[in-house]
């Protein structure tokens, strides 16, 4: 399904991409970030999309090799990394992106860090890059933003309560059991997957 609705955290990276080599994208599962990110892809002809759920170690070595070539020759493009503590040692990876960074003079180079252990990715960002990341945080569809998807101006407590009762099918969820074992098969991940402890790492 093509989604064509773009919300707030789209125009975000966005203007983030004028400023920032390095954008991590936080917020919990199934919010909207994979679909933000194909949305990117779709209108940037530079953009490269990888979902690191479904790579295989050859391929993610890879792609992270591609990264350090594009950041030593300063190449135009955006690396859109999906789900990226499903990396082996994602905070190892990271890490070394930085560090090529800080070895060249790069400006054209951009790429996007995504996934739903946000306490992670948000203390993996700050080790790597010392503040010089930029953080966007997504978040469940507002009724702000349902208003516009829906065409709607009119602020009410009746579209209010359609609002709340009807956005879950904007996710097309099916099951609130198979959510939350989403979210405790990716928290135990991330964690294994990380050299340090990571306090407050959940879903």
């Amino acid at each position: 399904m093509k989604y064509t609705f773009k919300r707030k955290i789209y125009y975000e990276l966005q203007e983030n991409f004028e400023t920032q080599c390095n954008i991590f994208l936080l917020g919990p599962r199934k919010c909207g970030k994979t679909v933000c990110l194909q949305q990117i892809t779709n209108d940037y002809p530079n953009a490269k999309y990888y979902n690191m759920k479904i790579l295989s170690q050859l391929q993610m070595d890879d792609v992270f090799l591609k990264i350090h070539q594009s950041i030593e020759s300063n190449e135009s493009i955006i690396y859109l990394l999906d789900e990226i503590t499903y990396a082996d040692f994602p905070e190892r990876e990271i890490n070394s992106i930085a560090v090529t960074f800080s070895e060249y003079d790069n400006h054209n180079t951009r790429i996007v860090y995504t996934g739903s252990q946000s306490a992670a990715l948000e203390a993996w960002a700050s080790r790597a890059f010392c503040g010089n990341a930029a953080l966007i945080y997504a978040d469940f569809l507002q009724y702000d933003e349902w208003l516009q998807y829906r065409g709607l101006t009119e602020i009410s407590s009746k579209t209010y309560s359609e609002f709340l009762y009807t956005v879950r099918d904007f996710y097309h969820l099916h099951s609130l059991r198979e959510y939350l074992q989403g979210c405790l098969e990716e928290t135990i991940v991330s964690n294994m997957k990380t050299d340090n402890i990571i306090l407050g790492n959940r879903w």
